[in-house]
């Protein structure tokens, strides 16, 4: 488990996308409902990192690289 800051992956998503919605009361609120592991200490919030990201994470798509090859019109 790696705690993090919220503002750790408020800076993390802005870094990839300006236009991010995602800001530390979000990031808060997001942790408490989908019960991540996070911690108060003197009004500075630590969320697990590694939860926070499984949760959010899109499911990995399996497809078959010979069939979008052939899509492609490449053999």
């Amino acid at each position: 488990m790696k705690l993090v800051g919220s503002s750790y992956i408020q800076r993390l998503f802005a870094a990839l996308d300006e236009q991010t919605i995602l800001r530390k009361p979000n990031i808060w609120r997001y942790a408490k409902e989908n019960g991540i592991i996070y911690y108060v200490i003197q009004s500075v919030w630590l969320i697990d990192f590694d939860g926070f990201m499984k949760t959010i994470a899109f499911p990995k798509r399996k497809h078959n690289a010979a069939l979008t090859l052939y899509s492609n019109g490449c053999r």
